[in-house]
């Protein structure tokens, strides 16, 4: 599914997102002293890091494993598409 244009130009703008897409284009995580300096937005985005991977056109995956009783492990992907919380 395409995503409007709109929707993908505020994505790219959110200061929160931005800095994740770099700490994932490095390839590694920020440090404890940068993270004691994020906002609460930026820290949450830091705890998820393991589980976050950037894709094409800037797209960030949050990836997770539910985990139903008795079956086996599933999968979910999660794509960041705005910011966490704006607004509320």
């Amino acid at each position: 599914m395409k995503q409007p244009a709109f929707v993908f130009y505020g994505r790219l703008q959110d200061p929160d997102l931005k800095m994740v897409r770099q700490w994932l284009a490095d390839g590694r995580p920020p440090d404890k002293l940068a993270v004691k300096g994020l906002s609460r937005v930026g820290r949450v985005y830091a705890g998820m890091y393991g589980n976050l991977s950037l894709k094409e056109q800037g797209v960030i995956r949050l990836s997770l494993r539910s985990v139903p009783a008795g079956y086996p492990f599933q999968r979910i992907h999660i794509d960041l598409v705005g910011p966490l919380n704006k607004g509320a």
